[in-house]
């Protein structure tokens, strides 16, 4: 009798969903910098920023889902924290609560069947605090959540030079200082080629890996 108590009380357990099954980032990500966008304060707030794009697969019955985007930088003993947020109301918005720092995130209900949430996040450079007139080793860390709000996995994109500047308002600008991108033409050394004076930059990436990639799977 205890062996069946026992073995039907584990084919229950297994035909639970349980939290985060299968849940997972998928195919190619894109970063665009640069890009001017509402934030979180709504009204006609407009900010520069960096955007990204995202597919995650959410399985049927696997519960709620988060996807949040982390920015984080190199300090002088060669650790990676978050960007301090900004002690304003925009600052506000973009502070995580697991990682004080600069971050976007979203939030998907349980799926009555498997579905490819398509997402996108937008962390705006006034929203973060570091001294300007400076250079810094900057990167992007993405996560997956489950409905517990618990982290089930992490891609870091590759660390990239940004100097810290206020345009002619006062407002803080996050300039990287160089990055290569797909383009439709490359030099002698295989660098893009610039068609004209580009403010920003669009890359793809490996959501599994966190390499920034070329859609035809050429490494950038």
């Amino acid at each position: 009798m205890r062996v069946t108590i026992l073995t039907l009380t584990l084919i229950a357990w297994l035909s639970q969903p349980h939290s985060g099954h299968a849940q997972q980032l998928t195919n190619m990500g894109m970063m665009a910098t640069g890009v001017l966008s509402r934030t979180r304060t709504g009204g006609s707030d407009f900010q520069l920023g960096d955007m990204m794009y995202l597919t995650a697969l959410q399985p049927s019955g696997s519960g709620s889902m988060y996807v949040s985007a982390h920015m984080e930088y190199l300090d002088d003993n060669n650790n990676w924290q978050p960007v301090p947020t900004a002690r304003t109301s925009l600052g506000n918005e973009y502070r995580s609560g697991r990682y004080p720092g600069v971050r976007d995130y979203v939030k998907f209900e349980s799926a009555t069947e498997n579905t490819t949430r398509h997402i996108c996040l937008f962390m705006p450079y006034g929203a973060a605090w570091l001294p300007t007139n400076k250079f810094y080793q900057r990167r992007y860390v993405l996560r997956l959540w489950d409905r517990n709000n618990e982290p089930l996995a992490r891609t870091a994109l590759p660390a990239e030079s940004i100097e810290t500047k206020k345009d002619n308002s006062g407002k803080i600008v996050i300039v990287t200082v160089k990055a290569r991108a797909c383009a439709s033409l490359v030099d002698a050394n295989n660098e893009p080629i610039p068609e004209s004076q580009d403010e920003g930059t669009l890359r793809f990436f490996s959501t599994r890996t966190g390499q920034f990639v070329c859609p035809g799977g050429a490494q950038q």
